[in-house]
């Protein structure tokens, strides 16, 4: 039995008896369907706990003379997130790199809400991260997804890791839109 949601820290510390206390938030509609389980995992009193950073980065091309992204992401006319690529904006300096790379973060959660509510292709035909996404949300493990896909797990985190990659910056370009910033 597990259970998988994305949680921030509220409180890291040690108690009066030498435990380690951990408290999690996360939103009640993100668990909403696995509080019986939840329920249930508090119940046995002892847990197993793996904890891994929800924190992704990438690197993306500036244009160094115009400041301006060399790939934008932007909804076309069918509602559907697509790749431009902008081109050099700025003449060629002969040696100087005209692309400088900037790293930029965004969690995974983000990344998830966009693989879950927007419309965007994926290259690799063979595997929907969407789907997976949903099963997950729904309360099923890794493991029961994996074994339906004819996945080991591993393979199938991998997968899901290298759809999330690919998706990180058109998640930021929603984000920018929900902002306001595009």
């Amino acid at each position: 039995m597990g259970l998988d949601f994305y949680a921030t820290f509220e409180m890291l510390s040690i108690d009066s008896k030498n435990n380690l206390v951990i408290k999690l938030k996360a939103p009640a509609e993100k668990v909403h369907d696995q509080l019986n389980l939840l329920s249930a995992i508090k119940s046995d009193h002892v847990v197993s706990l793996s904890i891994t950073s929800a924190m992704m980065s990438f690197e993306r091309q500036v244009d160094s003379g115009s400041g301006e992204l060399r790939k934008s992401y932007h909804r076309n006319g069918n509602n559907k997130w697509v790749e431009i690529d902008n081109g050099q904006t700025t003449l060629d300096l002969g040696n100087e790199p005209s692309y400088i790379n900037q790293s930029v973060k965004i969690t995974a959660d983000v990344v998830d809400d966009f693989i879950l509510s927007q419309r965007a292709d994926y290259p690799d035909a063979s595997f929907d991260p969407k789907h997976v996404l949903n099963r997950v949300a729904e309360g099923y493990s890794i493991d029961e997804i994996a074994s339906d896909l004819g996945l080991t797990p591993l393979n199938l985190i991998d997968a899901l890791n290298e759809a999330r990659q690919y998706f990180a910056p058109y998640a930021v370009a929603w984000v920018d839109e929900q902002n306001g910033k595009n």
